[in-house]
């Protein structure tokens, strides 16, 4: 079964005090939770996988798991529920309100640790499972997003949704497309659109460039940092 495999992936690799075990409804899954050396945390950011990955994917999450506690944020990456081998994007659309009920497990997590700057991080499907998250549980638990390589839906409806749900957020948003994704220009024009009306919404596109290169996620971390930094520092 693909999440049991993806989970023992996880934990072999990982030190035992970094595993955490959450539950949303009779769900028990898995998180990795990583403090920082900082004497005054900045605050929590919880990290979203993309699709048919884990919460220590080599690429973009574990980066960012490990490299934001560096400046100063706890981190806690998240499985978010998979589907089998192959599924789309548009395969995924079910499983977004158990993906929902996980992010809000994980919010719970850092609150009760009193964690009060919560921010998502998301990468392909986990910045759509931030979006739904945000779209239909506003809470002012949570103080900004950042929306890495936000999956696009082949499925007109998913897309519309998607797209009505995205226009709904009103906190701060990073939303953030590298080159070798070949983001859709017509997608981010319309992110941008319907994004228009909120302040904190800033684009960034990031050609010729490949999240995988040491160098760029390197580079990835501090450019989110520094927004965070700033953008929570704006709602405070």
């Amino acid at each position: 079964m693909l999440t049991e495999r993806w989970i023992e992936d996880a934990i072999a690799i990982e030190q035992a005090e970094d595993v955490v075990w959450l539950n949303a409804g009779p769900a028990r899954f898995l998180g990795l939770f990583t403090d920082t050396p900082a004497s005054h945390p900045r605050g929590g950011v919880i990290i979203l996988h993309d699709a048919a990955a884990n919460p220590n994917w080599a690429e973009t999450v574990r980066p960012l798991r490990l490299g934001l506690p560096r400046h100063g944020w706890v981190s806690l990456a998240l499985q978010l529920p998979l589907r089998e081998t192959g599924a789309t994007i548009d395969d995924y659309a079910a499983l977004l309100p158990e993906a929902a009920l996980r992010i809000q497990a994980g919010i719970d997590f850092l609150r009760a640790k009193r964690v009060a700057t919560i921010v998502l991080v998301g990468h392909g499907f986990g910045s759509v499972a931030a979006v739904h998250c945000l779209a239909m549980q506003p809470t002012a638990s949570v103080s900004a997003a950042v929306l890495i390589n936000i999956s696009e839906p082949t499925r007109k409806d998913f897309r519309k949704t998607i797209l009505e749900e995205f226009g709904k957020l009103t906190l701060p948003v990073l939303d953030i497309a590298e080159g070798s994704a070949e983001p859709s220009e017509q997608g981010a024009r319309a992110r941008r659109l319907a994004q228009k009306q909120n302040r904190g919404y800033r684009q960034l596109i990031l050609k010729d460039t490949h999240l995988g290169d040491r160098d760029v996620e390197d580079a990835l971390v501090n450019r989110i940092h520094g927004w965070l930094t700033r953008a929570t520092s704006a709602t405070e």
